[in-house]
């Protein structure tokens, strides 16, 4: 990654998250840091409709989609 490159991590739960107030942040982020890589890390939620990663996939900017089993997989692996 060259000097400019940003690397950020946003973690969700919820549908309504996912659409309220992750989809304008990461239009906001790549505004202010274009040339970064943006992974979306979906987390267990009782209102999730499966639907989630798909449409995460959907939103411009975001290079990788984690499933909530994954997610956890992933941060227990950071934590050991």
């Amino acid at each position: 990654m060259s000097k400019n490159n940003f690397s950020l991590i946003v973690h969700t739960n919820s549908p309504g998250e996912l659409m309220t107030w992750v989809e304008p942040f990461i239009k906001n982020f790549i505004s202010i840091k274009p040339n970064s890589s943006i992974d979306l890390m979906l987390l267990p939620c009782q209102y999730a409709s499966g639907e989630e990663a798909k449409l995460a996939k959907l939103i411009p900017g975001v290079q990788n989609v984690y499933s909530p089993k994954r997610s956890e997989e992933h941060t227990s692996e950071l934590q050991s």
